[in-house]
């Protein structure tokens, strides 16, 4: 059950870093946008 845990963490953590990366190129798109206009 230790490898089933550990994966679990491994996916959560995985998940959380990609979220994180997809909000901050959303962010930079936006002021991009804004900066143009």
């Amino acid at each position: 059950t230790f490898n089933y845990q550990s994966d679990r963490l491994y996916a959560a953590i995985v998940l959380s870093s990609s979220l994180s990366i997809a909000l901050f190129c959303l962010v930079v798109l936006v002021e991009r946008r804004i900066i143009r206009y």
